[in-house]
């Protein structure tokens, strides 16, 4: 995969993303161990509505990250451009 520039919608801030680097790779393991354990507890007998809507939550937000590299198409993005020259024409 290659490098893809997220940029937040709230702010406008923009930071590069590389999936193929060792930091992604220990978030994405991360994420996936995690979607496990909340997935485990899911299975458990006895959870509310609430609480079972709770870990349907967090299930879907680690798998909106870890679907990052395949949803944000790649953006053009120097490192000497500001963020302010990223939204200008």
């Amino acid at each position: 995969m290659k490098q893809f520039t997220y940029t937040s919608r709230r702010t406008g801030a923009a930071k590069l993303l590389d999936p193929n680097s060792e930091t992604w790779g220990a978030v994405t393991l991360y994420l996936n161990d995690e979607i496990e354990t909340l997935r485990a507890q899911l299975e458990t007998a006895g959870l509310d509505a609430p609480a079972t809507e709770a870990l349907r939550g967090r299930i879907g937000m680690a798998r909106a990250i870890l679907a990052m590299p395949n949803t944000v198409h790649p953006t053009p993005f120097r490192a000497d451009q500001t963020q302010r020259d990223n939204y200008t024409s």
